[in-house]
């Protein structure tokens, strides 16, 4: 592999058609704010994405159809949950050195 087609070790990589007006992203933040708010399907989550004021949170205009989030997920291949885990993991190794390092500060061991 040269540095030209070398991934980057802190990034999902899918690409989106060119007629596509919501990325993946936005999908998955569509349902991770849905299922807390009690939405249990995609149509659900529409319902709640409704209101004004949650849309404007989130900058959002318009919401992505049911159709285009669903179109959106069909995307996603093994390889993208395996890229997403690794970030996931990286995100939790890096919150707990910083978290350990916050506690050798303040409660340093005496011995």
């Amino acid at each position: 592999m040269n540095q030209h087609t070398r991934k980057k070790p802190n990034a999902v990589h899918h690409e989106r058609r060119p007629n596509t007006h919501y990325p993946l992203a936005d999908g998955v933040f569509f349902v991770l704010v849905g299922l807390p708010g009690g939405a249990r399907s995609l149509s659900q989550c529409l319902v709640l994405w409704s209101d004004g004021v949650l849309r404007q949170t989130a900058g959002w205009v318009r919401i992505p159809d049911e159709s285009t989030v669903g179109r959106r997920f069909k995307e996603v291949t093994g390889r993208h949950i395996s890229e997403l885990e690794s970030l996931v993991h990286e995100a939790h190794k890096r919150v707990w050195r910083r978290a350990l390092r916050e506690v050798e500060v303040q409660w340093p061991c005496v011995g």
